[in-house]
């Protein structure tokens, strides 16, 4: 303790120099076996100090810069730029699904595209290769008569339809089938009795007809300007012995042959008319030889075909 003293009046003989906060604590007894809440006597002549709060002076006045001096504020040193962020792991994944669903978009487009051109293409094609016939709704035996309501109009292509298919339901309805029909098949003209196209000269005659063939000339027979399936009148002269006079011994008859063509019209003309009548007009054209064919008009008939 002595020691202690001494070096605190020391210290407390230096003029201007602060005291510390330890010195002012009081100095306790630590040897052994002595009394340490005893608070051991300050040393005399020793001044308590209190050091300044930073700032002020010792009389609690604020110690402030002299004016000359104006404190400049420190440079701010500027915060530094973010770096761009990089594109992460998941936004290019779906970058990347994106770009394959625009692809299968843009591909599948085109195809439609391509396979609906092609498409069209082949409807074209099918409509310039098809044709409209006429086939029955229901099975046809051989010798049965064709009625209207069992026939309809069909678009079918030109390779499953025979080169003589019928395309008018007049051409057909009220004929005989020569052959079995089958339904929603196209009727061939050379399969139905008293066709426009037959197949022979038997198929071109109608039930309960007969063909008979007249050697004429051309102005009795109308050479060249009838057709196969044109309508004539058969004129002759009749004479009682004492006067004489034309009258029709047939009448709307059908011609079925010109020379040896069972359709159409031959180029060079023909001399031979066939035509298709009853047993009775028969008859009376053998006894009147000296015939002459006059046309009849079937306008009616065409007009009916067009509707």
């Amino acid at each position: 303790p002595e020691a202690r003293g001494h070096e605190a009046q020391h210290r407390g003989g230096e003029q201007g120099r602060p005291a510390y906060g330890a010195d002012s604590r009081p100095d306790r007894d630590v040897r052994p076996g002595s009394q340490r809440d005893e608070p051991q006597p300050k040393p005399a002549g020793r001044e308590e100090k209190r050091l300044p709060r930073f700032g002020k002076t010792g009389d609690g006045k604020t110690d402030k810069a002299p004016e000359s001096r104006t404190a400049s504020p420190a440079p701010r040193r500027a915060a530094p730029k973010a770096a761009p962020a990089g594109p992460t792991k998941g936004s290019r994944v779906l970058t990347a699904v994106a770009a394959a669903a625009i692809a299968v978009s843009v591909g599948a487009t085109a195809f439609s595209g391509m396979r609906l051109a092609e498409s069209s293409a082949i409807i074209a094609k099918n409509e310039t290769d098809s044709v409209n016939v006429v086939v029955t709704t229901r099975d046809v035996a051989a010798g049965e008569t064709i009625s209207e309501s069992d026939l309809e109009t069909q678009s079918v292509p030109k390779a499953y339809c025979p080169t003589d298919a019928a395309t008018k339901v007049s051409d057909v309805a009220g004929h005989t089938s020569i052959t079995t029909q089958t339904a929603g098949t196209s009727i061939s003209l050379s399969s139905i009795q008293a066709s426009a196209s037959p197949a022979h000269i038997t198929s071109a005659i109608e039930d309960g007809h007969v063909a008979i063939a007249l050697s004429l000339d051309s102005s009795h027979g109308l050479s060249p300007l009838l057709a196969v399936g044109d309508r004539v009148n058969v004129l002759a002269a009749v004479s009682d012995g004492t006067t004489s006079s034309t009258e029709t011994i047939c009448g709307d008859v059908r011609v079925i042959a010109l020379d040896s063509a069972l359709t159409g019209t031959p180029e060079a003309g023909y001399s031979l008319v066939t035509l298709d009548v009853t047993p009775e007009q028969a008859a009376a054209i053998v006894a009147n030889p000296n015939v002459t064919l006059t046309a009849v008009p079937h306008a009616v008939e065409e007009a009916d075909d067009a509707q």
